[in-house]
């Protein structure tokens, strides 16, 4: 990614998920390694909509406003607890708050695109 001032090398599939912050964009690594680009989630979307173009398979997926995930990593959806534990391939773990009926929405079209 290029800005301004700086180019940024990402390895989109080793990223677990992208959070909005702000005009910001935070994401993490499977090994929790976190980093943040200075454009907004919108413009993010954009770019990996670019370079995952050519992929016949589509793993990230936007939750709301402020969330897109790569569905490689889910591990255990919770409407109730309005939570998503992502699991890196080392093990690693993270947690993500998301709103319920975001996440009941998404769970419908997982449920959906199983029974396919």
């Amino acid at each position: 990614m290029n800005t301004r001032d700086e180019v940024t090398m990402l390895d989109v599939e080793k990223i677990m998920y992208f959070e909005a912050d702000g005009n910001y964009t935070r994401f993490r690594y499977d090994n929790g390694k976190e980093m943040m680009v200075s454009f907004g989630i919108s413009q993010m979307e954009k770019i990996l909509a670019s370079a995952m173009g050519l992929m016949k398979e589509k793993p990230f997926c936007r939750l709301g406003r402020s969330l897109i995930i790569n569905q490689r990593y889910l591990m255990h959806l919770s409407t109730l607890n309005q939570k998503i534990l992502l699991m890196g391939e080392s093990g690693y773990t993270h947690q993500l708050t998301v709103p319920k009926a975001t996440l009941k929405a998404y769970k419908e079209l997982l449920t959906k695109n199983m029974k396919k």
